[in-house]
């Protein structure tokens, strides 16, 4: 699985990487966005919209997943401060999940607003 085990063994590959795709990442998700943020790695994540066991109890569907998600994010680029949050887009025409989470890397040179 994709977890801290995971990026120690692995470190060099992923801090080489230019970029982290996750699609429906089921309980690595929340590490996905972890190392997405403190890596400030481009990155492209469809949460899986069969996890119904990951929708948060105060919002029990896949839209409350996927704004738990941007939050758990915006938490995690708050506390490295080193790339923006990312932004929620749509995929037209697909069957399944129309959701797509991205984080683009930050533009050398231009500072960053914390909100």
């Amino acid at each position: 699985p994709f977890n801290q085990a995971f990026v120690d063994a692995y470190s060099d590959l992923l801090h080489g990487a230019s970029a982290l795709v996750s699609l429906y990442p089921d309980e690595a998700t929340d590490s996905c966005l972890y190392f997405s943020a403190a890596f400030a790695k481009r990155t492209a994540l469809i949460p899986c919209n069969e996890c119904a066991q990951y929708f948060p109890p105060h919002e029990p569907t896949y839209e409350g997943f996927v704004k738990q998600l941007l939050g758990i994010d915006r938490g995690y680029s708050r506390m490295f401060g080193n790339c923006p949050p990312m932004t929620r887009e749509t995929l037209d025409n697909t069957p399944y999940c129309q959701v797509i989470l991205l984080r683009s890397p930050p533009v050398a040179g231009v500072k960053r607003h914390r909100s």
